[in-house]
């Protein structure tokens, strides 16, 4: 692999490429207890602990400041429950600006505490601190869980000809944030009663439940979706399975009213930030829908697992899926504000 350098990185997620030399390549001294570690498409770890399986996973909040807490606790936590782990507990490290006052913290630690209280989960510790370093609040969350082996997924023992479904709907997070953010400006767009509908989609967030009763019922790989949206996930899932993914793009589910907002900023919901939904691989497909709309969740099939290159299949045409290089957010911040 060439070696990749950059004078700037861009905004959001860090090039697979430069991770693989930058970070993957440095994971410090093994250890036995490890059992699933850091790679391209795995965002948790799974470490043995006497008496079962501990899963670990870390993420920031920098994309959206409403409701930032609430939000951190339930990215985290899908991160966890996608290995098939029930989530316990978190740690909260926030860092506030010379400009904060005690009103931001405030508001950090009750959407905090609500999201915690919404899971059934503990604030287990963490830090905060008020620092020149940062120009607005940052919030890092690093979520733990607990398994067993025979319930912990890893995206390894996925196969050529596994199901791919897909429950929830594409840009449910952006879609949110979108309404949120401006929510002024898409009311005399789009019409009040469109927005606050799209507000709503914070709500659809998590995707614990789902995960955990795929876990029980078949699922081998599962894979949030979340920065770079559908078609990154996608990309990421065959990364970590070792795989590739054929794709109907027209079975990917997609909301009227986030396809309204995207189209009036000029956004591809299918690279949209996208918590609430997931990815899942499975050579049980039947099983795995049923016990994932039992939990209340929508969840159709949109694809399978191939051997070669990854696909995406739409109108007639097969194009090679070619993830993008950043969030449409993150794009559509630096272009708009």
């Amino acid at each position: 692999m060439a070696v990749v350098r950059l004078s700037q990185l861009p905004l959001g997620k860090v090039p697979p490429e430069l991770l693989v030399q930058r970070a993957l390549s440095r994971l410090g001294a093994p250890r036995d207890e490890v059992i699933v570690g850091p790679s391209l498409g795995v965002d948790a770890a799974a470490l043995a602990i006497p008496g079962g399986i501990a899963v670990v996973s870390s993420d920031p909040i920098t994309g959206a400041q409403r409701r930032a807490g609430w939000l951190a606790v339930h990215v985290a936590c899908n991160d966890i429950a996608v290995m098939g782990a029930e989530p316990v507990g978190i740690l909260a490290t926030i860092l506030l600006t010379r400009s904060s006052g005690d009103s931001d913290l405030e508001q950090f630690t009750l959407d905090i505490d609500e999201a915690c209280r919404d899971l059934g989960i503990a604030v287990l510790g963490g830090h905060t601190e008020v620092t020149s370093a940062v120009t607005q609040p940052v919030l890092m969350l690093t979520a733990m869980g607990v398994t067993d082996q025979s319930r912990l997924i890893r995206p390894g023992v996925a196969e050529v000809g596994d199901t791919l479904l897909l429950v929830g709907a594409a840009a449910i997070e952006g879609t949110a944030i979108l309404a949120t953010e401006f929510a002024d400006e898409l009311s005399r767009a789009l019409g009040a009663e469109q927005v606050e509908s799209a507000q709503q989609f914070w709500r659809e967030i998590s995707i614990v439940a789902p995960a955990l009763a795929a876990a029980r019922s078949g699922a081998k790989a599962m894979h949030d979706v979340t920065e770079g949206g559908v078609v990154t996930a996608l990309d990421e899932l065959g990364r970590a399975t070792g795989l590739g993914v054929r794709v109907n793009v027209e079975e990917i589910p997609r909301r009227a009213v986030t396809d309204a907002i995207c189209s009036h900023f000029g956004l591809d919901p299918l690279a949209l930030i996208s918590s609430g939904a997931l990815l899942i691989a499975t050579e049980q497909p039947t099983a795995v829908e049923t016990a994932v709309r039992a939990t209340g969740s929508a969840c159709v099939a949109i694809g399978e697992l191939v051997r070669g290159p990854s696909r995406l299949l739409t109108r007639g045409k097969s194009l090679k899926l070619i993830p993008p290089a950043r969030d449409e957010l993150w794009r559509f911040y630096e272009e708009r504000l």
